[in-house]
């Protein structure tokens, strides 16, 4: 997109593609896929059950094959 239609868009406050991340009011990106956030930002519903690493499990990869399952 050439630049002068970008800063243009940027004016209006339009995003140009669904990954470029808007900022909120506060000054926060709306889209924080791929970043970290502080823990107070994740919702109880975003966090999943994850089975305890036990001694069993010698490698990532045993442990992988049994979280297939």
């Amino acid at each position: 997109m050439p630049p002068k239609l970008k800063r243009k868009a940027r004016e209006e406050n339009v995003s140009l593609h669904p990954c470029e991340a808007k900022e909120s009011s506060e000054g926060v990106p709306r889209s924080r896929q791929g970043k970290q956030r502080p823990v107070e930002d994740i919702d109880e519903d975003e966090l999943v059950p994850v089975n305890p690493f036990q001694q069993e499990y010698k490698t990532w990869a045993d442990l992988d094959e049994l979280l297939k399952r």
